[in-house]
């Protein structure tokens, strides 16, 4: 990080023979260009900033937001609503045009990010408010039972020199993240677009974007398009909030920092949302009544590799598929699955069509899951 010089006189009386002189003394701060806490406050809480002058917040199009640096740097929030904008300060915001308020328009609108030093070599994107239109139904339309057959808008990570492939999603995703790997090469960048259908309808995103140097403990293996961290936590597949149904064309990893002195994760589905886990199997069971594993599950499935209803287990699976958490023996009800061979990891894939699944099951939302870690050095059965 840089280090701002901001010089502060004071001033000092000198006693020099017989004589009284006056002269200023110069104090040299000194401060980091680090993150800060501005007064600026989403439906998320405080924005967040990087400690610069208030000459130079002004300078690179910031606004200045708040304090820093014992009040001598000023707390500079970057946040954009021109497409085709590049973005090459850390921790930037990028909006629809119009922000906080919707926009109606179709076309494209992308922003490239460049890196805001060599060093870096990932990005977290965290959706602080996203809602663009999903498939056969827009998430203001009074009707939301329809399957989704397709995303009418899109949201696609691109422009990548390492060929890296991630999810395009829709729908409501306010609170989801993703990480994206571009790589050691100091011109590698992103372009993040969003492209709106000419249906009607309104669209609202605000994204952070934070950028991560090479080996950043903040940033995840390769691999991973979601990191989660602590002993407990929640995920869910893209568009779940939507409540409409799982996005087409799935396949990403959401992995789980193993915390020290944890060697296990149980997970359960949410029990505080309806359809919590509604994923089309390829077994000949169109009541769904009966959790369905391993070779049953090629359609859509989650996937936890050495996991089993109790921990440290011998009867091990990899896919769950259906309406139930489980294991066939355990008949029609949910139950824990526990993972002890870290890394942790939870894989989500979803075929490209859902022309089957609408007329065999009530709602193939997706998935929500709750997972907690287990300590080592105790009896996990």
């Amino acid at each position: 990080m840089l280090l701002r010089i901001v010089a502060v006189a004071a001033f000092a009386t000198v006693a020099l023979a017989k004589d009284q002189k006056s002269f200023s003394l110069f104090n040299v701060v000194t401060f980091k260009n680090t993150d800060c806490v501005s007064t600026s406050t989403s439906n998320n809480g405080a924005r967040n900033g990087t400690c610069y002058t208030s000459e130079e917040c002004s300078e690179k199009g910031g606004q200045a937001e708040g304090g820093c640096a014992m009040g001598f740097g000023t707390c500079c929030v970057f946040a954009y609503s021109d497409c085709a904008k590049e973005v090459s300060e850390n921790c930037t915001y990028i909006r629809n045009a119009n922000y906080p308020s919707a926009t109606t328009a179709s076309g494209t609108c992308a922003y490239k990010i460049k890196k805001c030093q060599d060093e870096v070599c990932s990005l977290r994107l965290d959706f602080e408010t996203f809602n663009i239109l999903a498939g056969t139904n827009s998430l203001d339309a009074a009707v939301a039972a329809a399957p989704l057959s397709n995303c009418r808008d899109t949201f696609v990570v691109s422009g990548l020199s390492n060929g890296g492939n991630y999810p395009t999603i829709c729908g409501l995703n306010t609170g989801q993240h993703m990480f994206i790997d571009i790589g050691k090469g100091t011109s590698n960048g992103a372009t993040l677009t969003f492209s709106y259908s000419a249906d009607a309808g309104s669209r609202t995103f605000e994204i952070k974007v934070t950028q991560y140097t090479c080996g950043s403990p903040n940033a995840p293996p390769s691999g991973c398009l979601q990191w989660f961290t602590g002993t407990e936590g929640r995920l869910t597949t893209f568009n779940f909030a939507g409540d409409l149904h799982h996005l087409p064309g799935q396949r990403y990893n959401s992995c789980i920092r193993q915390e020290a002195g944890f060697c296990c994760v149980k997970y359960q589905v949410c029990s505080d949302v309806t359809n919590p886990m509604t994923l089309f199997n390829n077994v000949a069971d169109p009541t769904m009544a009966i959790p369905i594993v391993d070779s049953g599950c090629s359609i859509d499935f989650l996937e936890i590799e050495g996991s089993d209803i109790t921990c440290g287990g011998n009867n091990l699976h990899q896919r769950y598929c259906g309406e139930k958490l489980g294991v066939p023996a355990g008949g029609m009800l949910n139950s824990e699955i526990c993972d002890c061979t870290a890394p942790f990891m939870v894989r989500i894939v979803t075929d490209t069509t859902d022309a089957a699944e609408a007329g065999t099951m009530s709602k193939a939302r997706g998935l929500c899951l709750d997972y907690v870690q287990e300590p080592c050095g105790i009896n996990l059965q």
